[in-house]
């Protein structure tokens, strides 16, 4: 790896005084304490999620919004945080937007996975190590083939090559999709994602498009990566015009649950995938890791679509 974990933990061994750790040890809860690091992320109903969840299992958490936009924070204060986060019991942090590929740098140990995606959305705080996983890729393609188990994955555009569009184009090409079509008005981020995959799928055919028209000419399917759609970014990341009733369209935003995208295809007559479950199945995925328990993903969807509906 590019990063030197073990120097890592070694600066964390330095840094941890034990009268610190002693009057950090004196304010830990008896309630089990998780939450999710990001920016602007005071809407996010992940708390509701995991606590409605906890509960339901028998035990009492606390899930707590750590928003480096309330108050405001830069970069640098992330070590930090997650020092603080493991001293005091926490069981682990999920991580989102613009914090993933930074968390990565963090941790000392990551599954295959994350380590091939190079980002990580949880973190586990365990025997003394911090475990990096991603599993927005694990949670995109649970909800694609538990909304759309027919779909035909085989050519795909994806639209929108950020930090999530990485997870899910990783997953799409897990699930099988032979010729992935990227698109993204950054094309440099675009072409650095092709590059990244080809790396870990050399036999599949994975293209940078210079239009959306390009992306969407044949395709199967289609998912939208991009912000555009969620409140506060009105519209469709593709036109109207482009979509085919035999096309199956996904979308990874949830808030509102029925994007315009999702709307407008099924208009059209094309079977669509919403973000809710993807979002849902991802916290899920991390629940377990947190706790070592099984989680009810039906319940926690029930709690998660109630929550957006109050929102």
């Amino acid at each position: 790896m590019a990063y030197n974990r073990r120097a890592l933990q070694e600066r964390r061994r330095q840094s941890n005084e034990p009268r610190k750790l002693r009057r950090l040890e004196q304010m830990q809860s008896s309630k089990a304490m998780a939450g999710l690091i990001g920016y602007g992320i005071q809407g996010s109903s992940s708390p509701q999620i995991h606590e409605a969840e906890a509960a339901a299992q028998g035990f009492d958490l606390v899930y707590r919004i750590i928003d480096f936009a309330q108050p405001e924070r830069d970069l640098s204060f992330l070590p930090a945080l997650l020092q603080s986060a493991e001293s005091i019991g926490f069981a682990g942090l999920n991580v989102t937007h613009p914090y993933k590929e930074d968390a990565y740098k963090q941790v000392d140990t990551l599954s295959k996975e994350a380590e091939e995606i190079g980002s990580i959305n949880t973190i586990v705080f365990r025997d003394g190590k911090r475990q990096g996983d991603n599993t927005d890729w694990s949670g995109f393609s649970e909800n694609l083939r538990s909304t759309l188990p027919d779909a035909d994955l085989s050519a795909v555009a994806l639209v929108g090559t950020g930090g999530a569009g990485l997870a899910v184009a990783y997953g799409l090409l897990k699930l099988g999709t032979q010729d992935l079509r990227l698109f993204d008005t950054d094309q440099v981020r675009a072409s650095k994602l092709q590059q990244h995959l080809a790396k870990n799928f050399p036999d599949r055919k994975i293209a940078v498009s210079q239009s959306p028209a390009e992306a969407l000419d044949g395709v199967n399917g289609v998912v939208n990566a991009t912000p555009v759609g969620m409140e506060g970014h009105d519209g469709m990341p593709v036109e109207k015009k482009l979509l085919q009733p035999t096309m199956w369209v996904a979308d990874i935003v949830w808030f509102p649950l029925e994007t315009q995208l999702l709307k407008t295809a099924r208009e059209l007559g094309c079977k669509v995938c919403g973000g809710g479950g993807m979002a849902v199945r991802q916290a899920a995925l991390s629940f377990k890791q947190f706790f070592q328990t099984e989680p009810d993903v039906d319940r926690m969807l029930k709690r998660f679509v109630d929550a957006t509906k109050k929102a």
